[in-house]
């Protein structure tokens, strides 16, 4: 099934949100044709995509820095395997979610952001094989007949943090201190 986003995803959303106290609730979210989902508690706000500073040399699933109510956030994107990002489109990716880490906090562009609902969520094995991004997807659930899949944000974070430092330690010296910024701005502890 190939998925519409004009379905009744947001009313299946507000039904779910009224029922169910108990569950965990989770903020689903859609990147291309996937639904995705994070942990509710886990994030502070939903907006629409601020403007970015683009960081040169920085790897495609950095989108830059972008201004959020007084603070600079790192902004990244979810990237398949074979997506890359030539520039910038307030088409692709218009709303952003800001989540919480320990670090501090970050955003996540996304395309669509549909709610808050309860999900059972299938836990998955196969996340300790996975890489890059992917590992930080904890499992599986359905929501109106569609996957939904259901990410860690730890996790996801650490991901992006790995692959920064993967991607500046393989540029050597070719790396500037121009590009060192992002780095402080998604700094490990």
């Amino acid at each position: 099934m190939i998925f519409d986003p004009t379905s009744r995803l947001s009313e299946s959303l507000a039904r779910l949100g009224n029922g169910l106290q108990s569950s965990e609730k989770y903020c689903i979210f859609a990147r291309r044709r996937s639904l995705y989902a994070v942990l509710a508690a886990s994030v502070r706000e939903v907006g629409l995509r601020p403007k970015i500073a683009v960081l040169p040399h920085a790897p495609a699933l950095v989108a830059g820095l972008g201004h959020v109510r007084n603070e600079f956030l790192p902004l990244v994107r979810l990237l398949g395997a074979d997506e890359s990002i030539t520039g910038s489109s307030h088409e692709l990716e218009p709303q952003m979610l800001v989540l919480t880490s320990d670090q501090g906090p970050w955003g996540l562009l996304v395309d669509r952001v549909y709610g808050l609902a309860p999900l059972e969520v299938s836990r998955g094995s196969e996340r300790q094989s996975s890489v890059g991004w992917t590992s930080a997807i904890m499992g599986t659930a359905t929501l109106d007949h569609q996957v939904v899949q259901v990410l860690d944000e730890r996790i996801f974070y650490r991901a992006i943090l790995d692959g920064l430092q993967r991607f500046w330690t393989s540029q050597g010296s070719g790396r500037t201190q121009t590009q060192k910024p992002l780095a402080a701005g998604l700094k490990t502890t």
